[in-house]
């Protein structure tokens, strides 16, 4: 609900055209928001990109990221994101009715079969039923892609928590390093990588995960 909040304060309240959305288990680079400012300006220019982020393929090594690091990809995880009011517009819709079903209690007690239910009336799977999930699907919905640069700009700082113990962490290589030279002259995604992204976000919101109901 706080995500909420700041979305409505920013988009509803101050008519913002675009805005980012950073969570405090995020470490930005140097240069993180100086990417991120080139592909939110590219965003309104093009429909088809819901949400863009900086955060790059995590697993990637150094070399490999700046051998990769003009490329954009599929964003992953919602983290460090951007979007514009124009798509939090087209998509509140579907978010809304997310948000019906998780605002009567505390987020880890929310109604799984429920928000399982409703995505399926949207003709998707539930491989969870977060958050980031909803408007993941959300964004599949209005036909909007996710974005991500490939090389990383930020680090995930997130060991100790709610979601990973150090162990899972270092398991799923959140140990990068980030690109900390000066970001590149990214080159905006073409309308066939865009297509991609997409196809390959449906296809992962198709997974179906065990669930208590």
């Amino acid at each position: 609900m706080n995500f909420d909040r700041a979305k409505r304060m920013v988009f509803e309240t101050l008519k913002a055209d675009a805005a980012i959305f950073l969570d405090d288990d995020m470490t930005l680079g140097r240069d993180y928001l100086a990417a991120l400012d080139t592909l939110t300006g590219w965003a309104p220019d093009d429909l088809r990109m819901g949400f863009v982020t900086a955060y790059g393929k995590h697993k990637l090594t150094l070399e490999q990221q700046q051998a990769n690091r003009l490329k954009m990809c599929m964003m992953s995880q919602n983290w460090a994101f951007a979007t514009t009011r124009q798509q939090w517009l087209a998509q509140r819709p579907f978010v809304l009715q997310f948000l019906d079903l998780v605002s009567g209690g505390d987020y880890p007690g929310r109604p799984h079969g429920k928000i399982a239910d409703l995505f399926q009336s949207w003709g998707l799977g539930f491989p969870g039923t977060s958050q980031d999930i909803a408007t993941s699907h959300a964004a599949i919905q209005t036909g909007a892609s996710k974005v991500s640069t490939v090389a990383c700009f930020d680090r995930y700082i997130g060991a100790k928590g709610v979601h990973l113990t150090p162990e899972q962490c270092a398991a799923q290589g959140y140990e990068t390093s980030w690109v900390v030279d000066e970001p590149p002259d990214l080159e905006p995604p073409s309308i066939d990588e865009l297509a991609t992204c997409l196809r390959t976000a449906r296809r992962s919101a198709m997974v179906h995960v065990e669930i208590p109901r």
